[in-house]
């Protein structure tokens, strides 16, 4: 699959997620036994203290997912590192849900929120530009149009991460499931 593909499909495939996110939100419903348990908490009353939890999460998540791609890197397994990022994504998905359905506050709140929580892929986006752009080959044959490409994918799943996490975590309105 060329490069040009995954990033079409992938794209078409996050594009497919936003349209449907009221759905997908509504799949953790507002009994959900964690829902519950973070509602009740005092400290998740204070939208920057919630926006921390959504930045550690979103933290934990990553670096889980990129223990594993790591790890996948010693098998030869095709198509299996596939398999991780898209377990990644949903569980993602499924904590920003959670934290959706436990926030009960103002709009602004959430969009507070929702920029913190967001704002650590943003930081891992600059973090790979930087890497990208001060890129220097450690020996005269190392493949630099590689490395480009791989720079290339990582700033784009992050920001995309980024502005998915944005979206479901500070825009979806507050529906019940019919």
């Amino acid at each position: 699959m060329t490069i040009s593909l995954f990033l079409l499909v992938g794209g078409f495939f996050v594009f497919l997620l936003v349209l449907s996110k009221r759905p997908i939100i509504n799949v953790i419903n507002e009994n959900n036994w964690l829902v519950q348990k973070l509602k009740k908490r005092k400290s998740f009353k204070n939208p920057s203290f919630v926006g921390m939890v959504l930045f550690m999460g979103n933290g934990v998540m990553f670096l889980i997912t990129m223990a594993f791609l790591y790890l996948l890197m010693f098998l030869l397994i095709p198509y299996m590192h596939l398999i991780v990022m898209i377990i990644a994504v949903i569980s993602s998905i499924f904590f920003w849900a959670i934290v959706h359905h436990a926030w009960n506050g103002t709009n602004k709140d959430r969009l507070k929120i929702a920029t913190i929580g967001s704002s650590f892929y943003i930081i891992v986006c600059i973090i790979f530009a930087y890497w990208y752009v001060s890129y220097q080959p450690s020996h005269p044959e190392e493949d630099t149009f590689m490395a480009a490409i791989g720079f290339t994918i990582a700033i784009f799943v992050t920001s995309v991460a980024a502005v998915t996490c944005f979206i479901y975590t500070g825009f979806v309105s507050r529906t019940t499931k019919q």
